[in-house]
């Protein structure tokens, strides 16, 4: 039997700026999802107390994963 050791993502998960980086994604998926064109997504940055640079270390990683 394989003692498979799982990461511990808690620290993560926890962390606000993280929170709204997954947010921002998942705005952002519906927003293509309804072909919304009107509002981009550098507009809503500010909105949320987000950068782009950490926005991007969130998408960077799911791209580099998928």
């Amino acid at each position: 039997m394989l003692n498979v050791v799982e990461p511990d993502f808690s620290h993560l998960l926890s962390r606000e700026i993280f929170l709204r980086s997954a947010f921002m994604c998942a705005v952002e998926s519906v927003f293509f999802i309804n072909m919304v064109k009107q509002v981009q997504i550098n507009d809503l940055l500010p909105l949320v107390g987000l950068q782009a640079f950490d926005l991007w270390r969130l998408l960077h990683s799911f791209f580099k994963f998928d």
